[in-house]
C-alpha cells in the first residue's frame, strides 16, 4: 500500500524535493546557529578565550556564592530561658512565665508567643515575622527584660554580663535542637 502511495500520480519524486530544498538554501539567509558554528570554527582562540573567561567567572561566582549545609528556614526568634532552681512549675509559671510573657507582648513585629514551665525553669519563645532580623528581634527582647518585675533571688542578665549563681534570664536568637529537660 505504501507503495501505491509513493508511485501515485503527483507526489514529488526524491528528486524534485532534493532541488527545492537546495534551491531554498540558495537563496534564504543561513540561520543564526549556522552563522555562529561559522564564526567559532574561523577563529577557535576567541572561542578559547571566551570560553576560559566564562569558566573563571563561574568559578568566581561559585567562591561567593554563600551556601550553608543546613539552611536555616526558620523564623527569627528569641527564647527567654529562666532560671529558679527548688521551685514547683507552678509557682515558676506564676511568677515568672507569666509576668515575661506580658512584658515581651506588644514588641514589634513578636508574631506568636509560646511557654514553657517546669521545676525551676521558665522558657518563653518569642517567634517573629518572617523578613525580621534576628538582632532587631533580640535588642527589642533585651530592652523590655529589665522591666519585668520577678521575684528576689531572679536577676535579669543578658549572655555576656555576669550572672548570679543559680539564677538568670538568658536568650537566645535559635532554638537548639536537642534540650536536656526534653
Amino acid at each position: 500500500m505504501s507503495e501505491d502511495l509513493e508511485n501515485a500520480p503527483g507526489a514529488p519524486s526524491d528528486d524534485a524535493t532534493a532541488s527545492v530544498a537546495g534551491q531554498f538554501e540558495a537563496h534564504a539567509a543561513p540561520s543564526l546557529v549556522h552563522r555562529i558554528v561559522r564564526a567559532s570554527l574561523r577563529q577557535p582562540l576567541l572561542v578559547l578565550l571566551l570560553a576560559v573567561a566564562l569558566i573563571g567567572t563561574g568559578l568566581w561566582s561559585l567562591a561567593r556564592l554563600p551556601v550553608d549545609a543546613y539552611p536555616d528556614i526558620s523564623p527569627p526568634m528569641v527564647e527567654v530561658v529562666t532560671q529558679w532552681p527548688g521551685h514547683a512549675a507552678e509557682e515558676v509559671e506564676r511568677l515568672i512565665t507569666v509576668p515575661v510573657e506580658n512584658g515581651m507582648s506588644g514588641l514589634p513585629k513578636l508574631k506568636v508567643v509560646r511557654s514553657m514551665s517546669l521545676y525551676g525553669l521558665s522558657d518563653v519563645r518569642l517567634t517573629f515575622e518572617d523578613g525580621t532580623d534576628n538582632y532587631f528581634a533580640r535588642q527589642q527582647a533585651f530592652q523590655r527584660i529589665p522591666d519585668i518585675e520577678v521575684p528576689d533571688g531572679v536577676a535579669p542578665a543578658s549572655a555576656r554580663s555576669r550572672r548570679r549563681p543559680g539564677s538568670s534570664i538568658a536568650t537566645s536568637s535559635r532554638v537548639p535542637i536537642a534540650r536536656p529537660w526534653s
